[in-house]
């Protein structure tokens, strides 16, 4: 076994890689959690409404359990809470989501993590 080996046994492996589709609304979302820090369902659904970009309650809610599953952002705990007054906050991997995104998103993009 040659030196190489060993160290391979021994360090631990690089995490994979995983590639995350972003649509716009979620974007503006990642974009709203930067600027304000934690904020309710509520506020974030009113930021992508102000931005004039149409999306249905239904992907709405889907987008924020598609970047909670990517560890993009993460719910904070807060037992009997209905679903607009839920608080949200941006991760580190978030953080590094969003350097690809731009001011002003207009159309998916991925990212990888």
């Amino acid at each position: 076994m040659t030196f190489r080996e060993r160290l391979r046994r021994l360090l631990p492996g690089r995490t994979k890689r995983i590639a995350v589709d972003l649509s716009p609304a979620q974007q503006i979302m990642l974009l709203a959690l930067r600027r304000g820090g934690p904020q309710p369902y509520a506020t974030l659904a009113g930021q992508v409404e102000v931005r004039r970009f149409y999306a249905p309650p239904a992907d709405m809610v889907n987008g924020i359990l598609t970047l909670e599953s990517a560890g993009l952002i993460e719910r904070l705990a807060a037992p009997g809470v209905q679903q607009a007054e839920r608080r949200y906050r941006l991760t580190s991997r978030g953080r590094k989501a969003l350097r690809g995104v731009q001011g002003e998103p207009r159309s998916v993009i991925q990212v990888w993590l």
